[in-house]
């Protein structure tokens, strides 16, 4: 399946993107703010810092005036880092004559100029006068101490989010996969539909977005009601119509071959009867055909058609030219479906009269009927290309056959097959032989 064609997987990977670029960008923002609060904070340190640094200096100032020397407080010989947390500073006079200070590297520093903050190199720096002491107190505090600092801080911010967007994007693949659901349902209904369901789908609890698609197709299932409607019932009422006036014309055909005495005219009524026949036949079908596409299919109770399929095999074997044709095989007695008696013997009876009438003369036919409801006829005949076999069930498509038909009979199976949600499986040439034709539906019922 191409996942770009597919909108559950289009929403899934559209959401989880935007959701990933905006909880990092939310991080990013939310970093700059911080290292912006940082600073403010850290910035008032260092004024904390100096306050408490002036007087405590003043003294030790006026105690070690007669060293007449700098004081400085040595950094220790641990590592860099630690010496980079440290807060340093400077104590000078009014002449910016440095007094005290904390490291040698404190001489790095620019010269003290008065001014509250400033950036300098690594250092971010707090200068300061007190009119009391007469003392300018600088403090500084390494920029890489404040780095470090916001980067744990963003870091803290960025490790939750590890867990909680692949958490987000599995609930959100859940949340769209359950939002699908209905349409998956839709599509499923629409599935199951065919000639003979042709029902209004269920569209009760559809999101407002559905259920104006689930009305459009109830609109296109009610129109596809009324012209199949209108089919079935013309082809129905013209079969019916057409047998009244069609026995007339044969019995008035079959009057005329007794009365008449001329050869000739004997022959053009031998020639209407067969005509006459034919379309009879031809009626009796379309009528089968109306039919399986109009009735019912499906029973409401389970009914047992071994009897039933004896009677229709028995109509045939009645005739003459069928005696000794018909064998049978049943695996059970009592073999039970919930399809309607009178669907299961048209079905039956055009599979047995399509072996019976497509297979050499005198030839036997055999007809199985086994307990998973299969209903098997198989004739002999000649090789059947899978071509024509896959053309046998439209209708009025015939093989290659000189015996009478109307290539309807195939058609009528195949329309009540689907009826039952079954199919009509068609095989030539049969399992270990050189010919032969087998016909097969499962009544799954």
């Amino acid at each position: 399946m191409n996942i770009f064609k597919s909108l559950q997987w289009r929403l899934a990977i559209g959401i989880s993107v935007a959701l990933t670029i905006m909880w990092l960008f939310a991080t990013a923002v939310s970093g700059y703010f911080l290292k912006e609060e940082m600073d403010e904070i850290l910035d008032e340190v260092l004024i904390e810092y100096a306050n408490r640094l002036i007087p405590l200096a003043a003294v030790d100032i006026n105690l070690l005036s007669d060293l007449n020397q700098n004081i400085f407080s040595q950094p220790s010989d641990d590592d860099d880092e630690e010496e980079n947390t440290q807060l340093g500073y400077i104590i000078a006079d009014k002449d910016n004559h440095i007094l005290m200070n904390t490291s040698e590297g404190a001489q790095k520093l620019p010269e003290l100029t008065g001014q509250f903050f400033m950036n300098f190199g690594e250092f971010r720096i707090y200068d300061a006068f007190d009119d009391k002491s007469q003392l300018r107190v600088t403090i500084f505090e390494p920029n890489a101490h404040r780095q470090e600092a916001t980067l744990e801080t963003v870091g803290g911010l960025l490790w939750p989010l590890i867990l909680f967007i692949p958490l987000s994007l599995f609930g959100i693949w859940f949340a769209i996969l359950r939002s699908m659901r209905p349409v998956l349902n839709l599509q499923q209904q629409v599935d199951n539909k065919n000639s003979s369901d042709l029902d209004d789908i269920y569209i009760k609890n559809l999101p407002s977005e559905i259920e104006p698609v689930a009305n459009a197709i109830n609109n296109l299932l009610k129109r596809l009601r009324n012209s199949l409607e209108l089919e079935r019932n013309f082809a129905a009422n013209s079969a019916h119509e057409l047998r009244t006036p069609l026995a007339a014309a044969l019995a008035q055909t079959q009057r005329l071959l007794d009365e008449t005495k001329n050869q000739n005219s004997h022959k053009r009524a031998q020639n209407i009867e067969t005509a006459l026949l034919r379309l009879i036949a031809l009626s009796e079908k379309l009528l089968q055909l109306a039919r399986s596409k109009s009735i019912e299919i499906v029973s409401t109770n389970h009914v047992n058609l071994v009897p039933l399929l004896k009677m229709v095999i028995e109509d045939f074997t009645r005739l003459d030219e069928n005696k000794n044709r018909v064998e049978t095989h049943f695996d059970a007695q009592n073999i039970s479906s919930k399809v309607d008696p009178n669907s299961f013997a048209i079905l039956a009876r055009n599979l047995i009269e399509n072996a019976l009438k497509h297979s050499p003369e005198n030839s036997k036919i055999l007809i199985k009927f086994t307990n998973d409801q299969q209903l098997i006829v198989t004739n002999e005949c000649e090789v059947i290309g899978a071509n024509n076999l896959s053309q046998l069930t439209r209708a009025f498509e015939r093989g290659n056959t000189e015996a009478n038909g109307t290539g309807l009979g195939l058609a009528i199976v195949t329309s009540i097959a689907r009826g039952l949600n079954s199919e009509l499986i068609l095989t030539s040439p049969l399992p270990n032989s050189k010919g032969g034709f087998e016909a097969k539906v499962t009544l799954n019922n």
